[in-house]
């Protein structure tokens, strides 16, 4: 069996997405979100009473997100500042860490956001 394994963490950040959306579009003007960021590990369910230390996995998240936390993404991204690729680039960093990456979830907002799945 599979045991799935997740910690939540909240960042707050500015963009735009000039050039990703029409001229005129509410998103291509300078606006904030307070993402929230969930990752998910799986592991093999091999019985223990911990499979994972959440305090590991809650600081090797906030290592990553201190990087976006109170910036203008435009200027710390090489990609267009989408909830996508925001998830895919958490991925390949935090993979580096943990193997056993399952998720990456990112909310830009309470009701949108993407997971990215293994």
């Amino acid at each position: 069996m599979i045991m799935k394994l997740w910690v939540r963490q909240e960042f707050e950040a500015a963009h735009n997405l000039k050039g990703t959306f029409p001229p005129g579009h509410q998103c291509c003007r300078v606006h904030g979100h307070r993402y929230e960021v969930k990752i998910t590990l799986a592991v093999e369910d091999d019985g223990q009473d911990v499979m994972v230390d959440y305090h590991e996995m809650h600081a090797g998240l906030k290592e990553e997100l201190d990087k976006f936390d109170h910036r203008y993404l435009n200027e710390v991204m090489d990609a267009a500042t989408t909830c996508e690729n925001l998830a895919r680039l958490l991925w390949r960093r935090l993979e580096r860490r943990w193997t056993e990456l399952d998720e990456v979830e990112v909310q830009e907002q309470s009701n949108t956001g993407c997971v990215l799945t293994r």
